[in-house]
């Protein structure tokens, strides 16, 4: 279940409620037994009839600076999501849920007045494009200009129409922009 206090989460829970997208909100304040590890949990698993099922792990972040996505995750994140298509197994997608909250009036979903941007990493090329961000933190990135080439719009993985969501393919560029304001 979407924390009550990350509003990045239940805007996406809004979002796929008004969209009638089959999901289950995880309770993230317990840890999931695999094996003789305890992984932190998924926020969401999304169900789609189009495509292979999601297992989200949603990352909030305010727009970001200009020439910068902010795409970054802990260590136990990555780790975690590893383990999880390993349980999950072909028929889910583990992946990052960015979800940016956009200053102005630019987003393509709305929630309690912000503004909102929703792209879909999936965990695999997250790992495979991510370099440490801070050693001390246990952190990892992966640079914007990769960020750009391989993420996708949510919605759309969702089957969410464009012309609903207004979703712009340059909207990437715009986000950083408005960062610069």
């Amino acid at each position: 279940m979407a924390r009550l206090n990350n509003h990045y989460e239940l805007a996406l829970e809004s979002l796929m409620l008004r969209e009638s997208i089959a999901y289950l909100p995880i309770d993230e304040t317990q840890r999931a037994p695999v094996g003789t590890l305890k992984l932190k949990n998924p926020d969401f698993v999304i169900y789609c009839d189009h495509a292979k099922h999601l297992i989200l792990e949603v990352k909030g972040r305010k727009v970001p600076r200009a020439g910068s996505v902010n795409a970054w995750a802990t260590g136990s994140d990555a780790a975690s999501c590893v383990s999880w298509q390993k349980s999950f197994g072909p028929n889910f997608e583990v992946a990052f849920a960015f979800i940016f909250q956009l200053e102005r009036g630019a987003g393509h979903f709305a929630f309690r007045g912000r503004e909102y941007e929703a792209w879909l990493l999936p965990a695999r090329r997250f790992i495979a494009l991510a370099h440490r961000r801070s050693a001390a933190w246990r952190t990892l990135n992966v640079r914007s200009a990769d960020f750009r080439l391989n993420a996708t719009p949510l919605l759309e993985r969702l089957g969410v129409s464009a012309e609903r969501t207004q979703f712009s393919a340059h909207r990437l560029d715009e986000i950083e922009l408005l960062g610069t304001r």
